[in-house]
């Protein structure tokens, strides 16, 4: 249920920086509409460029967990606090199915969020049309 919670509120984190892109980006579209981009070649650049933000923090995020879990291994940095106990760190296992599931999980995410900022790229066309 708390991971559930986390990837709400990532979901709503990634959808608002996309969308802040496209906001920011309307000049860019205007551009790209006056040379003769259809909604559908915008919608798909913008929806390129939300995966690619997204596999891209993924994949690091990834590493940086990869590189941390084997530090806690070796020289265990995150001590639990008592010094009687047969072990003193925490625990830590790599298991390859982790790995994968965060990264689809990721993935099927970043495939909402960056649908989402692709439609509403085609609403900010449709905005500046009304504009001129």
């Amino acid at each position: 249920m708390i991971l559930t919670f986390v990837l709400i509120i990532a979901l709503f984190n990634i959808i608002g920086s996309l969308t802040m892109l496209v906001i920011d980006k309307r000049k860019d579209i205007a551009i790209l509409t006056s040379l003769g981009a259809n909604k559908r070649l915008i919608q798909g650049i913008f929806f390129f460029e939300g995966m690619m933000i997204s596999i891209i923090g993924c994949i690091t995020g990834i590493a940086l967990g990869l590189i941390f879990c084997i530090l806690q291994q070796r020289y265990g940095l995150v001590k639990m606090g008592t010094r009687m106990s047969l072990i003193d760190a925490y625990p830590v296992s790599l298991r390859l199915s982790d790995f994968g599931l965060v990264f689809l999980t990721v993935s099927a995410i970043a495939v909402v969020a960056s649908g989402i900022s692709a439609r509403l790229s085609i609403k900010g066309l449709i905005d500046i049309k009304q504009d001129l």
